[in-house]
């Protein structure tokens, strides 16, 4: 159940405005595929980067739980980038996210905080 709650937010993925592509570059601005997976301990999002280097790959968290992943590629004939946002679960410990890059996958690991899960746990009494 909460595993299809995240994945109807993620779903809701929101784009920023790009700047118009020059015509003397040809420029490709287009969202990367992801999935997005869930342990008891934490959420996973793998991005496809192919091509894109880890200094070429930004991530930031902000407020209001709002995971954007922003990538780009170049070569001599064309350009690339990715951008996409992502809504995050309340239970993720933002302070504790982690990337890593291999084969062209961008893997983001988004550790649950344990103590807001229990907290959103409210149990009810049997009259």
């Amino acid at each position: 159940a909460m595993i299809d709650s995240l994945n109807k937010a993620f779903d809701q993925v929101f784009d920023d405005d790009f700047p118009s592509p020059s015509r003397s570059t040809a420029m490709q601005q287009r969202r990367a595929p992801y999935k997005v997976t869930e342990t008891d301990e934490a959420f996973q999002l793998s991005v496809d980067v192919p091509g894109v280097k880890p200094s070429d790959i930004e991530i930031e968290i902000k407020e209001g739980n709002v995971l954007t992943v922003q990538a780009h590629r170049e070569t001599e004939t064309s350009k690339y980038q990715y951008y996409q946002s992502f809504v995050v679960d309340d239970s993720v410990d933002a302070a504790k996210l982690s990337a890593s890059l291999e084969n062209g996958v961008l893997l983001v690991t988004a550790p649950k905080e344990m103590k807001k899960l229990e907290d959103q746990v409210r149990k009810i009494p049997i009259d």
